[in-house]
């Protein structure tokens, strides 16, 4: 029977490179944050995906990945995407502005990229719409 270690109690929150405390990036998820991203956010085109970039400065930063079945078709490469840009978008939080919003959509045919094209493409979209601090 294995040992379970005990529960951590009063971790202390995660620090970037700068030793501050790292903000917390949430799913964007209302409908009206949506809407917003479309109606008012900068639309910003990349070689395999398209960004939008809205400021709010009430929000933390929150970010999207949209993944349409014209784009994949098969599930398990819809969520390969997700699952890649998400880890880009994670090392690079501590690099963007506070209530920066983002939502990135994969375009119809762009293949799939090896892992380093992808994150030059999103670092593309991000400098093109002042997201890095």
């Amino acid at each position: 029977m294995r040992k379970v270690p005990p529960a951590k109690t009063g971790a202390s929150p995660k620090k970037n490179d700068r030793g501050k405390a790292a903000e917390k990036v949430r799913a964007l998820s209302a409908r009206a944050a949506f809407d917003a991203l479309f109606t008012k956010g900068k639309k910003i085109s990349g070689q395999f995906i398209n960004g939008r970039i809205l400021f709010d400065q009430d929000a933390g930063i929150q970010f999207a990945v949209m993944v349409s079945r014209k784009a994949e078709a098969k599930a398990v490469n819809r969520n390969r995407w997700k699952r890649r840009l998400r880890e880009i978008f994670r090392k690079l939080t501590p690099r963007l502005k506070p209530g920066t919003w983002v939502l990135f959509q994969v375009r119809q045919g762009a293949g799939r990229p090896e892992y380093q094209a992808l994150k030059t493409d999103v670092v593309m979209i991000l400098q093109q719409g002042n997201a890095f601090l």
